[in-house]
Order: C-alpha cells, then sequence, then structure tokens
C-alpha cells in the first residue's frame, strides 16, 4: 500500500475531478490538487496583492460543473470560480444592494439540468447562479411560509432528478424542492 500526504491540515472537502486529480480544501491550508499520474502536487492560497487567487485560506466545498470549471465555496470569502484553462479563479460574493450572493459562507454545490449552479451558503439558504446571464436567485427561509426553506444554514444539496433536490440544513433537517410546474 501506498500513502500519499498532501494536505497537512484539516481537510472539510475532497473532489476526484473528470481527468483522475483530487482536490481538497479545509481549514487554513487552501485549496491543494494532487495529480496521481505525475505524482505532482500543487496548492493554491490567498496572495492578497493578486485579485485572480483564492480569495480565502478555508475552503468548505468543491464541485466540478459540466464545463470542468471547479466552484470553490469559501469560510466566509464567497465562491471562487477557477477555470483551469486560465488558472485563476474569479470571485462571486455578497454584494449589498446588487444581484449577487446572498451570503459568504458556502457549503455546498450542485448543477440542475439547466447548468445553473445550486449554491448553499450557511447563513443566506440556497442561491441558484445561472452563469449564462450572471445572475442570482433566491431560496430562504420564510417563518411565515411553510413552503420555504426551512433554515438559512444549509450544509448540503443533492440533484435527485429532474427538478427535484433535496437540501439538508442545520438544525431543521431534510428539505424537498420540487420545481415542476
Amino acid at each position: 500500500m501506498t500513502v500519499w500526504r498532501f494536505a497537512k491540515y484539516q481537510v472539510k472537502c475532497l473532489l476526484l475531478d473528470r481527468k483522475g486529480n483530487i482536490w481538497a480544501g479545509g481549514i487554513n491550508g487552501g485549496l491543494s490538487l494532487f495529480n496521481p499520474q505525475s505524482g505532482l502536487f500543487s496548492n493554491y492560497q490567498n496572495v492578497s496583492e493578486n485579485p485572480g487567487s483564492l480569495s480565502q485560506r478555508t475552503v468548505s466545498a468543491i464541485f466540478e460543473d459540466n464545463q470542468s470549471n471547479l466552484w470553490v465555496g469559501t469560510h466566509r470569502a464567497g465562491v471562487n470560480l477557477y477555470t483551469p484553462k486560465a488558472n485563476k479563479f474569479k470571485l462571486l460574493q455578497n454584494e449589498p444592494d446588487n444581484n449577487s450572493l446572498s451570503y459568504n459562507d458556502v457549503r455546498a454545490f450542485c448543477e440542475d439540468e439547466q447548468h445553473h449552479i445550486w449554491i448553499g451558503t450557511d447563513g443566506g439558504g440556497i442561491n441558484v447562479y445561472n452563469p449564462s446571464a450572471g445572475t442570482f436567485k433566491y431560496y430562504r427561509n420564510n417563518p411565515n411560509n411553510n413552503q420555504s426553506l426551512a433554515a438559512c444554514a444549509v450544509l448540503e444539496i443533492y440533484k435527485a432528478g429532474e427538478r427535484k433536490v433535496w437540501v439538508s440544513t442545520w438544525g431543521c433537517g431534510l428539505n424537498y424542492l420540487d420545481k415542476r410546474p
């Protein structure tokens, strides 16, 4: 047995991408990449003077979309969209008074049939991002509406079929969203 140790921090999330690379994110370690074919390791960190770098050292979620872009959720610093061909990050964050991410603490991702990215936040509910239009739609808790999301602290999102999504929340259990008309 061979043991590889490349992330020397508390790992919170892992992703095996389409090329067979292993991505790891965790507390204060940035985003680590291991290419098993070459045996090479890389690490992406926040570099304050580089706006194309990772926005925060703590990574809480990693997701690969249908175009092989990586969506990296951070602790209180929004979403970092990594395009491998460009080798840089684009930042999506909360911007008051704009159609933007509702909350910067990101915990989960999912992609639907229209290639919209569902982003689960720890305080802002679900944000459904349309990459083509650059717009967001929101699902949040409304205590006066029992058809709303049970809590705004989202832990996981799972696409269960066409227009059906399961959402786990902190303290309010499991939610099932059926988007059929």
